[in-house]
């Protein structure tokens, strides 16, 4: 048993990243919203000054993302998933032990300083050394988690919230996630060669490559850094990740508000919306599986597409039936936040680049989701629809599309010289 377990390692790898990121996204993903009103009233403050936090926590993980490669290349996935989880956690112990918005405020800012030491782009990277054969499809899988985890934690955490109140539920998600960062740490192992393995289905790639057939091993050196600093590439390659996620967040974000604006009863908006959290579970593991069959190029201008046309088909949304299709289209296009800029960074940058890159990338993404609902928000109250702003979202998704066209073929084309 102990030698069969050595030799499939590379699942025990995946499911306990699997296991941890449904704990850690999990639990993140419903701090935001599902300790709004019980936070503001225990501590008896404004729903303002306490969604405050938020915007805190966004800026720490945008910090966390840009410098993720410096970090990621210093102390590999497994001391930095520890140490990362392991501050996620205390930082869940201080916020239920605030009594202050602005100790809350900072505790909640200390979470997002860390969220990306075990996020998509450390996981991708992790998947990168232990996968060539499904790398795709694993890492689908592992993030797509990160809904699934969110929907039974948002169950879990308010029925201690009803029963023990708001901070028992966040020490809860703390402990959790302690634990999380302990069974990583014991578990996990950096590299299939510390334990005498090869990457899961290397063998197979390489035979494939020496028969010459067309499938080839899914990494290629590309760019180093020094060159890509002084070629266009490098800042079309960001501004394309931010329109990519700006488009996607636009009818996202404002999904429900804009359903019960067109007439949607409240109970029928929450379905819709709970549909689509179902439907992104299902849409990353199609993804991650397309990536691996047809490549990730293809895959997130299909997606961009699916974005703007579910944009525009929600401005003429009436009833419940009719917001199904653009419901998901935008589903579809979803894993443009999360999954795809880190594929489409190995895809058109190469592995000499990617820890810095993806973290890059995934910076930009953090910047359209801080600055997209506002200004949807903003459209709204001059136009008094969203239909303004869901058209001028649809039209980025569109023109993200032909720049993401364009970024490949000139990256193409800088790698030739």
């Amino acid at each position: 048993m102990k030698a069969f377990l050595r030799k499939n390692y590379c699942w025990v790898i995946a499911m306990t990243v699997l296991i941890g990121y449904a704990v850690r996204a999990g639990l993140t993903n419903n701090l935001n919203s599902l300790y709004l009103v019980p936070v503001s009233e225990g501590l008896s403050a404004s729903r303002t000054s306490v969604s405050f936090a938020a915007s805190l926590r966004s800026i720490g993980t945008f910090l966390s993302n840009a410098t993720f490669g410096l970090v990621y290349k210093k102390f590999g996935f497994r001391k930095l998933a520890f140490c990362g989880l392991l501050v996620m956690g205390l930082s869940f112990f201080g916020l239920a032990s605030s009594t202050t918005v602005l100790a809350y405020c900072l505790f909640a800012m200390l979470l997002g300083l860390f969220e990306a030491t075990y996020s998509t782009a450390a996981i991708s990277k992790l998947v990168g050394e232990w996968f060539v054969k499904y790398r795709g499809t694993i890492l689908g899988v592992i993030t797509a988690a990160s809904g699934l985890g969110a929907s039974f934690f948002a169950i879990i955490l308010t029925n201690i919230m009803q029963e023990k109140g708001w901070r028992a539920s966040q020490y809860f998600a703390g402990a959790l996630i302690v634990i999380a960062a302990i069974a990583v740490f014991l578990l996990v192992r950096e590299k299939p060669s510390e334990m005498g393995l090869v990457p899961y289905g290397a063998d197979a790639a390489e035979l494939s490559a020496k028969k010459g057939k067309k499938k080839k091993l899914p990494d290629f050196e590309g760019f180093s850094m020094e060159r890509l600093k002084k070629s266009p590439v490098l800042w079309l390659f960001l501004l394309s990740a931010f329109l990519a996620a700006a488009c996607t967040y636009a009818p996202y974000q404002i999904l429900f508000s804009c359903l019960m604006d067109k007439g949607v009863a409240p109970e029928d908006a929450a379905r819709i919306q709970s549909l689509m959290f179902l439907l992104l579970a299902g849409t990353k593991i199609l993804d991650g599986t397309l990536c691996d069959l047809i490549g990730a190029k293809p895959v997130f201008v299909i997606s961009t597409i699916s974005v703007g046309l579910g944009a525009l088909l929600l401005c003429g949304v009436n009833s419940l039936g009719s917001a199904i299709l653009p419901t998901l289209l935008i589903s579809i296009g979803l894993p443009l936040t999360t999954l795809l800029p880190a594929l489409s960074t190995s895809a058109i940058l190469g592995k000499r680049t990617y820890d810095t890159m993806v973290g890059m990338a995934l910076a930009a993404v953090a910047v359209a989701n801080m600055v997209v609902n506002p200004l949807m928000n903003s459209a709204f109250d001059r136009f008094g629809t969203y239909d303004v702003g869901l058209r001028i979202a649809a039209a980025v998704a569109f023109g993200s599309a032909l720049l993401y066209l364009f970024l490949c073929r000139l990256a193409k084309k800088e790698l030739e010289k």
